[in-house]
């Protein structure tokens, strides 16, 4: 666990000046939105085991996520564009207030919000509406992931956007990481034992409620948290009171946290299934496995590192959706893809859809509506 060095006057100088920002622009009950980049370049950037690091954790409590902003045509503004939204923690503000000797803060930082680039986006805004219009979505390729700013629209109004332009069905790709990599060791898995090796991860794609919120429970954490913890082990994530590692984070840098978790009996089971997954992926892998008409052409190094196993994830995902996208141009229908799943225009065969990922890609997947 960082320590920083109040003796030190660099250390000393820095602690004052954050106070002296967060104390000009944050509340302790009302959230104000803030720049990611404007509060690096005033406290440093997000490093674990930093000074940086240590201020942010002390003094802001994110309580709200980004979400993208929507120009019509004509400049009117459509939604606004909304950075993470922040308040103040007391208890961390006093803690090194009091450790620094609690100065007198002067502020003299001007701050001024960057967030709205309001030209470039009603330049974009022609750009978006055709693309909306004719279903032809130009998106970014990065790390086998299509990016389009759309997918940022903020969930509260999200659908009001899609259904105001004709599109009013939303469909997701549920437990999308986990049955993939199920689908895929199964499919190429070796082991004698390997499903019942596999038991623990197919009983918590069918029990995901029950083991998020028990996870929630043990950690002290929030149900969504316990989501993003729990697909962080799925893909690298590790059980341990380490600065560098995001479950740590997740859980508030808590060690009882992790203790706990480590000592489930449901948890350790699961964790030594994914342990067991990825060690017959890679044997798989490694034989020169194909997924359906696709091949992963990426070195296999001898052991694989998150990074690894994201990229593997995101282009198992990549080829689901371009079988998805094929299958819904016989409906004529315009579809827009997301990260576990896509918007079209018109209701789609679902069965028939799914069917048609088994066929080409041999996974196994379950497609579901969440709004129409």
């Amino acid at each position: 666990m960082y320590k920083p060095n109040y003796r030190d006057a660099r250390v000393k100088k820095r602690v004052i000046r954050a106070l002296a920002y967060v104390n000009q622009n944050l509340d302790s009950v009302e959230s104000t939105e803030l720049m990611h980049t404007e509060i690096k370049r005033q406290i440093g950037n997000y490093t674990p085991g930093t000074l940086s690091h240590f201020i942010w954790k002390e003094l802001f409590i994110r309580v709200s996520n980004y979400s993208t902003g929507l120009f019509a045509v004509d400049g009117t503004e459509l939604f606004k564009a909304r950075p993470n939204g922040y308040v103040l923690n007391l208890v961390g503000f006093k803690k090194l207030h009091d450790a620094i000797g609690n100065p007198e803060l002067k502020c003299s930082i001007d701050y001024i919000p960057s967030f709205a680039k309001v030209d470039k986006a009603r330049r974009n805004a022609i750009e978006l509406k055709k693309m909306v219009e004719s279903g032809d979505f130009v998106y970014k390729d990065s790390a086998f992931r299509l990016w389009n700013r759309l997918q940022n629209i903020h969930k509260r109004a999200k659908k009001q956007f899609w259904n105001e332009n004709g599109y009013f069905f939303n469909y997701d790709i549920q437990v999308c990481a986990p049955t993939l990599l199920l689908s895929l060791a199964l499919k190429f898995g070796q082991h004698p034992c390997l499903p019942l090796r596999l038991a623990p991860i197919k009983h918590f794609i069918d029990n995901r409620a029950f083991y998020r919120s028990r996870v929630a429970t043990l950690a002290q954490i929030s149900e969504a948290d316990a989501k993003c913890l729990i697909n962080s082990l799925f893909n690298g994530g590790r059980l341990a009171a380490n600065l560098y590692y995001t479950t740590f984070e997740i859980v508030n840098e808590s060690p009882e946290a992790i203790v706990a978790l480590r000592r489930d009996p449901l948890v350790k089971s699961l964790i030594n299934s994914i342990k067991f997954i990825w060690t017959e992926i890679k044997l798989g892998l490694q034989r020169g496995a194909f997924f359906g008409q696709y091949k992963y052409d990426f070195p296999i190094r001898k052991v694989i590192s998150p990074t690894d196993k994201w990229s593997l994830y995101f282009f198992l995902k990549r080829q689901v959706m371009d079988v998805i996208i094929d299958c819904a141009m016989k409906y004529e229908a315009r579809i827009f893809r997301e990260q576990n799943g896509f918007i079209s225009d018109k209701e789609l065969d679902l069965d028939e859809i799914m069917q048609s990922v088994k066929n080409k890609t041999g996974f196994l997947i379950n497609i579901t509506s969440i709004w129409q």
